[in-house]
């Protein structure tokens, strides 16, 4: 994200930069130190894939108060 002179902000993302190159590794064995791996889940149990609703109200939430402080327009 960058701010402009004008209080906009632009968000920019690119896969054209050479030094840089997208790649995805996926290592199901990798963990950044100190964290472990998430609990098990409870047999029988399934995930829904189900969002708990209070989490996009929260982030949506931050994402006002963060264009109320940092906007000049909010």
């Amino acid at each position: 994200m960058i701010g402009g002179p004008s209080g906009t902000y632009t968000i920019h993302w690119s896969r054209d930069v050479p030094s840089l190159p997208a790649r995805i590794v996926l290592d199901q064995g990798y963990r950044p130190p100190g964290h472990d791996l998430p609990p098990a889940r409870v047999p029988g149990t399934a995930d829904t894939g189900v969002t708990d609703p209070a989490v996009p109200a929260e982030i949506e939430r931050l994402v006002g108060e963060f264009a109320v402080r940092h906007h000049p327009q909010g």
